[in-house]
């Protein structure tokens, strides 16, 4: 009952802050305009990341420090996009996708990262203060790349038994989900990580995969999952045309089956919110269910019959990211594409950012990660 009224309070509050939003920062989607501001291939040189054919599984901007972070296999890295530099470059074990988040804990700035297979942990993101004078001018220059620091706060490190396949959070970073071995999903509290106050065994496994196939509500009510598959081990007739969606405060699972997709990968809640939720297939579809009816309510269809590696919803933008190496931008009012561009990678990673400021894509190819401005 105490679980069911808090998801109740945090529902009330993320309903209050859309509302807000959306009459203050309303915009006609189709009047903005994106510039390319950063292409990571071209533009940024690393000193531990030396193989340029590596996919980016995930990058995702953070506004408010402009800071671009990146992962892909055993490495990890941020660059600060004023300049162009990297600011922070680790190694981590093989093989963790999808795991890092910019998320904020009492206006304190995080960067949650797993490092490990069963290990989450949480790294202070701190800018240091510029010193006034000539010379402290010209030792900026020199070091520009240290005027970040990022300290890791034991407060919040995460050790599970077993392996952590994926890791999620709500919009208020209330809660931290986490699937452990295909099998579990828990839900902590930021308030005391060591502890799950919640745990959900799963119907079906899902999956570990490159892709990002759970996702959670803004207020932390339900989550998605898709099937799981890796892009590497996809094959004809093999793929479930199912997806699941888990009530999480009342611990109830609704399996969906689709009569227009071929597969189910990289769901998303339509702007975040828990009515609608958008599932890609392995041939360029798109299909958006309105989850309480637990019906199809809309198709897509891509121009190219390429697998939907990605998508993100915000602000009444639904953006999709294909094989085919192509960003594509839906008004989720009329569901009419606005916006198509093609690059060079292939777009296993995108990522919205809530203030409608940036979109990242990214993956394999030349370009390895794009950041585009928004206007």
């Amino acid at each position: 009952k105490k679980i069911h009224k808090l998801y109740s309070i945090l529902r009330e509050e993320i309903f209050f802050n859309m509302v807000v939003r959306q009459h203050t920062a309303e915009k006609d989607v189709k009047k903005l305009q994106l510039t390319q501001k950063l292409t990571v291939g071209t533009q940024v040189k690393f000193e531990k990341l030396t193989n340029s054919k590596l996919r980016m599984y995930k990058s995702s901007v953070d506004s408010e420090f402009k800071l671009l972070a990146m992962e892909c296999r055993d490495w990890f890295g941020v660059v600060d996009m004023e300049n162009n530099t990297p600011v922070l470059e680790m190694n981590r074990e093989w093989d963790t996708y999808q795991s890092h988040h910019w998320i904020t804990i009492q206006e304190q700035k995080y960067l949650c990262l797993q490092t490990k297979y069963d290990t989450i942990v949480m790294l202070q993101v701190k800018k240091q203060k510029e010193k006034a004078g000539y010379s402290a001018w010209f030792t900026a220059k020199k070091e520009k790349a240290k005027k970040y620091e990022f300290v890791q706060d034991d407060n919040y490190t995460i050790t599970v038994d077993g392996k952590i396949n994926f890791c999620e959070f709500d919009a208020t970073f209330e809660h931290i989900l986490l699937v452990i071995d295909e099998t579990e999903l828990q839900i902590r509290s930021m308030q005391d990580v060591t502890t799950v106050s919640k745990s959900v065994m799963l119907e079906e496994k899902i999956r570990n995969s490159t892709l990002r196939n759970l996702r959670v509500s803004a207020d932390g009510t339900l989550c998605v999952l898709g099937s799981g598959h890796d892009t590497n081990t996809i094959k004809s007739g093999q793929d479930k045309t199912y997806f699941y969606v888990i009530d999480i405060a009342n611990e109830k699972q609704y399996k969906l089956t689709s009569e227009y997709l071929a597969s189910t990968y990289a769901p998303c809640f339509i702007n975040g919110e828990n009515q609608f939720a958008a599932v890609g297939d392995q041939e360029g579809k798109i299909e958006i269910w309105d989850i309480e009816k637990q019906q199809s309510v809309q198709t897509l269809q891509t121009e190219k019959q390429h697998l939907i590696t990605s998508a993100a919803s915000s602000h009444d933008i639904l953006a999709i990211g294909s094989n085919d190496q192509t960003l594509r931008l839906y008004d989720t009012k009329k569901w009419e594409c606005f916006y198509e561009k093609r690059f060079d990678c292939d777009g296993a990673s995108l990522h919205l950012t809530e203030d409608l400021k940036y979109v990242t894509f990214a993956g394999e190819g030349a370009d390895r990660c794009v950041v585009l401005q928004i206007e």
